[in-house]
C-alpha cells in the first residue's frame, strides 16, 4: 500500500480536526504537508468538505416531535424490556454428564450392596434386603 491510500485511510478514519488524530500523526503532520504537496492537497480537500457538509448541517431545518410523538416515544422507554441474550437453559454436556453420574452412582450402589446377582452364582441368588451401605463395615469384612 502507497503512502497516499495510507494518508487518505487515516484521514477518513479521523477528519481534518487534527486534534483527534493520534499523537505522532500531530507532530509529524505539518512537516509532511510542507513536503509533500500530493498530501497537502488531499488535506485541504478533507478541510473543505467537512466545511462544506457544517454548512449543510447548519441548514437543515430543526426538528420538533409533536406531543403525542413524545408521550409514545415515553411510553415505549418505560415498558419492561424483552431479554436480547439467550436464555439460561441447561447445557447438553450437563445433562450428559448427570445421567452418566448418576448411573455409575447407582451401579455402585446396587453391586456393593448385594443387590445385583453376581455373574457366577445367578441362580441361587436371593436378595439381601438388609444390605449396609458402611463402608468400615465392607472393609472388616473384607480383612477376614
Amino acid at each position: 500500500m502507497n503512502f497516499e491510500r495510507y494518508f487518505d485511510k487515516q484521514l477518513t478514519a479521523y477528519g481534518s480536526d487534527i486534534k483527534v488524530w493520534p499523537l505522532w500523526w500531530r507532530v509529524v503532520l505539518p512537516l509532511l504537508l510542507k513536503l509533500q504537496p500530493k498530501l497537502a492537497k488531499q488535506w485541504h480537500a478533507a478541510l473543505e468538505d467537512e466545511r462544506r457538509m457544517e454548512r449543510m448541517l447548519t441548514q437543515l431545518p430543526q426538528l420538533t416531535l409533536s406531543p403525542q410523538m413524545q408521550a409514545r416515544l415515553a411510553s415505549i422507554s418505560s415498558r419492561p424490556q424483552a431479554s436480547l441474550g439467550p436464555t439460561p437453559t441447561l447445557p447438553v454436556w450437563r445433562l450428559g454428564m448427570s445421567t452418566a453420574l448418576a448411573s455409575v452412582m447407582l451401579g455402585f450402589l446396587l453391586g456393593a450392596g448385594g443387590l445385583l446377582a453376581p455373574p457366577d452364582a445367578a441362580a441361587d441368588f436371593e436378595l439381601d434386603s438388609t444390605a449396609n451401605y458402611e463402608v468400615s463395615e465392607w472393609l472388616a469384612e473384607a480383612e477376614e
